[in-house]
């Protein structure tokens, strides 16, 4: 608290970690600041930069660039060729987890080959019908759908990430924390990998069409669900995990 108890650290600054500041300390740069009463600042966050120190808010990552890392004083990143990095992307890993589809509801979705016409599969998306959509509220709630007005021929589905695209983005991480020496989150995310094969096969075992552990099935669990049924014990692993599924949700993302 500067000069005498009673005034709030102003926003923009900080005042401590520790007691007894004479005056509040101007937010570095890559970092922000929009609250009273902060003995820190907060890193400048993905989709962002921090180019100045007082900022109250990142700056959004300009056109043209990909800004994925945090604390970024600046837009170094250029964005990947065959896409368009708009104001604000956050990453380019595309596509999203799962994304709404709307067709012609005339169109027999029985037939595989349809389906793949709504849905990408040579990236790794696969089909998912509006049942079971409905099934997962904060996803319809996303899509923006009034559950109400949807019907079997409302012409409304989703792609969404399958198995196989999932159980290889865990074994990706596992090998990266690996070549990093976390031993323990590695391990985490290995042993993640192999329950959403065999959950996947347990499924489809009783049911041929089941769809597994894909993208719905996995934006369906809460954190506690992630520590108990799907053994993700290690605390900082949890956290890496719980904010990778905000990036492939929530992100802006660069267009194709």
């Amino acid at each position: 608290t500067p000069r005498h108890t009673g005034l709030v650290c102003p926003e923009r600054y900080m005042c401590g970690p520790q007691p007894g500041n004479v005056e509040p300390t101007p937010c570095p740069e890559g970092t922000f600041n929009p609250w009273l009463g902060q003995w820190n600042c907060t890193l400048c966050l993905e989709g962002g930069v921090c180019p100045r120190s007082r900022l109250r808010m990142p700056l959004p990552c300009p056109c043209g660039y990909e800004c994925s890392e945090r604390a970024m004083t600046r837009a170094w990143i250029l964005c990947p060729a065959g896409l368009i990095c708009d104001e604000g992307v956050a990453t380019t890993i595309e596509p999203v987890v799962c994304e709404k589809k709307e067709f012609d509801p005339t169109i027999d979705i029985n037939l595989e080959y349809e389906r793949e016409k709504i849905c990408t599969y040579s990236i790794g998306q696969h089909f998912v019908e509006v049942e079971r959509i409905l099934t997962v509220p904060h996803v319809v709630e996303r899509f923006g759908w009034n559950p109400e007005e949807i019907t079997n021929n409302s012409g409304k589905a989703a792609c969404c990430w399958t198995p196989d695209r999932i159980r290889e983005a865990f074994l990706d991480m596992s090998s990266e924390y690996r070549s990093l020496g976390n031993v323990l989150s590695a391990r985490t995310f290995a042993r993640l990998a192999e329950l959403s094969r065999v959950y996947t096969e347990e499924q489809q075992a009783l049911e041929f069409t089941a769809q597994g552990f894909d993208g719905l099935h996995m934006l369906n669990i809460t954190e506690d669900q992630w520590r108990t049924t799907w053994q993700v014990l290690y605390p900082p692993a949890r956290s890496d995990l719980m904010h990778w599924m905000e990036k492939i949700w929530t992100w802006q993302r660069a267009l194709p």
